[in-house]
């Protein structure tokens, strides 16, 4: 009851509601700008033959998926060259950052490229079934 003795209406609840998102709004940018000078702080302090070496690194986790993916459709007889399992696999990063479903839009591209590239869905399933495999032991020993 508010002090007149009568119930609060539709229109208070709305005016706190957008208050909050107000206030909601206010951290994210706030948060945002922090985020954000914190990151101009660690690009001033960074040393560019690190930043190299990790670039180099994680372009190799890249290479080394498609290593895998390389290996099984090597041993069906549906080679793959390196620039493509390179290619999907660096669309495949994007698309579940991009898409995040556990890992299924990810996957469900990989198929997808091998699909078109005319590899038997027996194939397909499993390359995505043993990089699944791969991908958890590594988060696993990590």
């Amino acid at each position: 009851m508010t002090a007149a003795g009568t119930r609060p209406g539709a229109s208070q609840w709305v005016s706190w509601l957008v208050g909050i998102a107000a206030l909601a709004a206010v951290v994210a940018v706030a948060a945002q700008l922090s985020e954000e000078r914190a990151f101009v702080a660690l690009l001033e302090r960074a040393e560019p033959r690190w930043l190299l070496l990790a670039a180099a690194l994680q372009a190799a986790t890249y290479a080394a998926q498609g290593e895998v993916w390389r290996e099984v459709l090597r041993r069906a007889g549906r080679p793959w060259g390196l620039r493509r399992a390179y290619t999907v696999s660096v669309a495949k990063l994007f698309v579940a950052k991009a898409l995040p479903s556990l890992g299924v839009s990810g996957g469900a591209l990989v198929l997808r490229a091998m699909a078109g590239d005319r590899s038997p869905r027996q194939v397909a399933t499993t390359v995505v079934a043993i990089d699944t495999r791969a991908f958890y032991l590594a988060y696993a020993l990590n």
